[in-house]
Formats: structure tokens, C-alpha cells, sequence
């Protein structure tokens, strides 16, 4: 068997924004409500080119990583920060499910790949699992927050969805970014 790349799919995504309409206005230094709707597309703009640049997710959100035929016995989650693992299944091919045991698996010490004794094999394998730094704005490391409402500050200036990552903020994002070989 070769090693294939597992699928990746959203199954719950944040709950909120990543900053509050209010802080980034206050950071803007803009009064009104004209510009709400905007304001409010650059902070998702911001956060969804935060989380593809880094693989990070920023606040709680569930992740399925599936594999076909099987999954090897160390395998990188592609989401993180990791903060559960909450299954890890089998389904055949007839569609029925087997659940593997949360005994079975364990998570590494930086809560990053998934460790099992044996590889899983199966018509597809799936690992369920929650990541983000935690269900709230105020869970978001502060440096983080400062590159988001930098990258918002000049996407506002500019007026544009910038398409790249700005240098000023990719230094910031950059110890968090998840580099696989």
C-alpha cells in the first residue's frame, strides 16, 4: 500500500469571529455604521488567510481527516491547535461503522499527530477531532490578534481583499505556521 493524503472537511466551523466588529473599528478608528458589512468581510477575509497561511484553526472548530484503505500508525492532524480527538472510525464498504477505542490512540505531546499501535485499515478511516486555541476571542493569543488587525488595517487603507499575505503580518503568523515534508 502506498501512503495516500488524507481528505480534510470542516464538519463545524467557529461559532464567531475571530475579532469583534468593535475592536477592529476601534483599531480603524472609525465611527458610524457605514462601513460595517465591510469592516466584517475583512475580518473574515483576514481570519480565513490567517488559517490557510498557518493550518491553524483560531477558534473551536470540529475537523474530518479521512484516509482510504488505511491510516498509518502516525499521522499528522492538519488542524490544529489539537484539542481532542473525538473518533476515530472505520467504514466498510457496505457502510457500516466500527468505532475504534479511544484506548487505541493517543495524542502526541504537542497535540499534534495522532499515535496508534498498529496501522487502521478499512474501505475509509476517519478522525474526528476538535481544534482551535479555545471558544472565545480572548482565547486567541494576543500577537495574533495584532497581525489580524494589521492585515484588516490595510485591506481598509487599500480598499481591496489583498490576495497574498502581507509581509508586515507574515512575520507574526509565521511560529505558528505547520510546515509538513
Amino acid at each position: 500500500m502506498s501512503y495516500k493524503v488524507p481528505a480534510l472537511k470542516q464538519l463545524v466551523a467557529r461559532a464567531t469571529q475571530a475579532l469583534t466588529l468593535a475592536e477592529v473599528k476601534l483599531y480603524l478608528r472609525v465611527d458610524g455604521t457605514a462601513e460595517d458589512a465591510f469592516i466584517t468581510e475583512l475580518i473574515d477575509a483576514a481570519t480565513e488567510m490567517f488559517e490557510c497561511y498557518t493550518r491553524c484553526s483560531l477558534l473551536t472548530q470540529t475537523w474530518q481527516q479521512a484516509y482510504d484503505e488505511y491510516m498509518p500508525c502516525k499521522v499528522a492532524l492538519s488542524r490544529g491547535p489539537v484539542q481532542a480527538i473525538n473518533q476515530v472510525r472505520v467504514v466498510a464498504q457496505d457502510g457500516t461503522i466500527t468505532i475504534i477505542p479511544n484506548t487505541d490512540y493517543t495524542l502526541n505531546a504537542g497535540n499534534e499527530f495522532l499515535n496508534t499501535s498498529s496501522e487502521i485499515c478499512g474501505h475509509i478511516v476517519q478522525v474526528e477531532y476538535v481544534a482551535g486555541f479555545g471558544g472565545s476571542t480572548t482565547d486567541i493569543p494576543a500577537d495574533i490578534k495584532q497581525g489580524l488587525l494589521s492585515h484588516i488595517a490595510l485591506m481598509f487603507e487599500e480598499r481591496i481583499n489583498c490576495i497574498g499575505m502581507p509581509r508586515s503580518v507574515t512575520g507574526i503568523y509565521s511560529k505558528y505556521k505547520k510546515v509538513r515534508l
